[in-house]
């Protein structure tokens, strides 16, 4: 009966370290419908990108630490799905290029400015505007489809300004 209880143990213990976790979120007043859930942060895996935190608020920035190969551009995609270039050749520069490709960690806070597109004119702006779920995608080419790259996308969710 002992190792009946022991095997059960371990079992529950390996079904709870495999599942993927998630956080669901409240919607707060004027943001979108239903509760967004977002994945919550991985461990640090030089072979994986990641977040520190599953929540950006104002003065506790996030990290998102890439992996060591990593894709050469970094977008954000808010609430409303509208993408924020942050590191792309033709629109936008965190760092130069050379110095991107050897990054292993970027601090992302709740005042990050993105180039994006209005009425087909590129502009640029506060990326965190209001509270929802954010993604950021990494990725040689942005301006594809994201299934025809090996793209990295990491969800997180924005606090507000509040």
């Amino acid at each position: 009966m002992r190792h009946l209880s022991y095997s059960l143990a371990v079992a529950a213990l390996l079904f709870l370290q495999c599942r993927p976790s998630a956080v669901s979120r409240p919607v707060s007043p004027g943001t979108a419908a239903a509760p967004e859930t977002v994945s919550s942060p991985q461990a640090v895996d030089p072979e994986h990108s990641s977040l520190s935190s599953d929540t950006l608020r104002l003065g506790a920035p996030i990290t998102l630490r890439l992996s060591e190969k990593h894709p050469e551009k970094l977008a954000i995609t808010d609430a409303d799905n509208r993408w924020y270039y942050i590191q792309d050749d033709e629109s936008s520069r965190l760092m130069e290029p050379a110095a991107f490709a050897k990054a292993r960690e970027i601090i992302i806070d709740a005042a990050q400015n993105g180039m994006f597109f209005e009425d087909g004119k590129p502009r640029t702006g506060p990326v965190f505007t209001k509270a929802g779920v954010y993604t950021i995608y990494l990725a040689d080419n942005l301006e594809t489809e994201e299934e025809a790259t090996d793209a990295v996308k990491l969800n997180f969710w924005f606090a507000g300004k509040k």
